[in-house]
């Protein structure tokens, strides 16, 4: 795989977490909400070796399915997403190859899990203010 510039995966943060498996639960669900898929909130996250590639796997089919649908709306998501645009033109042109679609598909899981990350240490924060 592409390096996508997202370092996030090597972070002590992640694997220090006790609940990273709520972690890529939330993941799964903020992508569900952000490309409006209340299919994939459903979705039961197994707990294996490798999380990130499962995730991939998971969400790979939907990547490909948007590129060759529904294109102008899958780059409005990646928009929505908050995916530097730098990113995917590095990407680009999507030659829909295992590696590509892996690249592109990371990169959206990747920012996710950042907003998950970010909105999990705001409540904490917020909490530990309260007190």
């Amino acid at each position: 795989m592409k390096d996508t510039g997202i370092q996030l995966f090597n972070s002590d943060l992640v694997f220090k977490a006790e609940k990273i498996h709520w972690y890529w639960v939330q993941t799964i669900k903020q992508i569900a909400k952000d490309f409006d898929r209340e299919d994939l909130a459903g979705i039961e996250i197994e707990e294996v070796n490798n999380q990130k590639e499962y995730i991939v796997g998971l969400l790979k089919p939907l990547v490909l399915e948007l590129l060759e649908t529904r294109i102008e709306y899958f780059f409005a998501l990646l928009y929505r997403i908050d995916i530097p645009e730098k990113k995917v033109k590095n990407l680009l042109p999507l030659d829909k190859t295992e590696n590509a679609l892996d690249d592109l598909t990371m990169l959206i899981i990747e920012r996710e899990f950042l907003k998950v990350l970010i909105k999990d240490y705001i409540k904490n924060q917020k909490l530990r203010s309260d007190v």
